[in-house]
């Protein structure tokens, strides 16, 4: 029982990471490859393990083996260690966005999110 929830713990920081670089959202990965939300949903909560084949899609959808979503390896190790527990769609969109700003757009961007959500940053 224990080796199984090590599986689901590694495919899930795996496929956080994959996400993250690859600017995808959950959303978008279920549209692409025709899972049902909840799905990936349990995958990325480690609270379910895809067959082999759904590994293989994954693999394939971001250009990756599929031991790079079964087993612990450096990048992704790395994102564990970084303390992101979850990277929500809604993040990933802004990020998205922010990616193709030049610096005055970001600065425009944080400036507007700090008036917006004041009582959420740090002053």
């Amino acid at each position: 029982m224990e080796q199984m929830n090590n599986l689901k713990e590694t495919l899930s920081t795996n496929l956080k990471y994959y996400l993250n670089i690859n600017n995808k959202t959950q959303s978008e990965v279920c549209e692409d490859l025709s899972f049902t939300t909840s799905t990936v949903s349990d995958w990325i909560n480690a609270k379910k393990y895809p067959r082999m084949d759904k590994i293989q899609m994954l693999a394939d959808y971001f250009g990756i083996l599929k031991s790079d979503l079964t087993e612990v390896k450096g990048g992704a190790s790395s994102y564990l260690n970084s303390n992101i527990d979850e990277t929500s769609d809604e993040i990933l969109v802004i990020n998205r966005a922010a990616k193709n700003m030049n610096a005055e757009e970001k600065k425009k961007m944080l400036d507007l999110l700090k008036v917006a959500f004041s009582d959420k940053f740090d002053k």
